[in-house]
């Protein structure tokens, strides 16, 4: 697991594009679409890992882009 974090780590510090700024309500946007691609992938059989659960929250909170979180995906996985 620790591994994972570190690799995590990276994937996310080079995916940061500076601090983006997002409101309240595009973070909400965000969570939607995340709890809806894990759900629709978790009836497909997929299991998370903690690398997938912390990039995909980087990006609710605003921390990456969607190009940062793909980055972080296949850095990290």
């Amino acid at each position: 697991m620790e591994i994972a974090a570190s690799r995590l780590k990276g994937a996310v510090m080079s995916a940061v594009i500076t601090e983006l700024r997002i409101t309240a309500q595009e973070s909400a946007r965000r969570q939607r679409m995340i709890d809806n691609v894990i759900a629709a992938q978790k009836r497909q059989g997929y299991v998370y890992d903690a690398v997938i659960e912390d990039a995909a929250a980087a990006y609710v909170r605003g921390e990456i882009d969607r190009e940062g979180f793909g980055r972080a995906m296949r850095q990290g996985g």
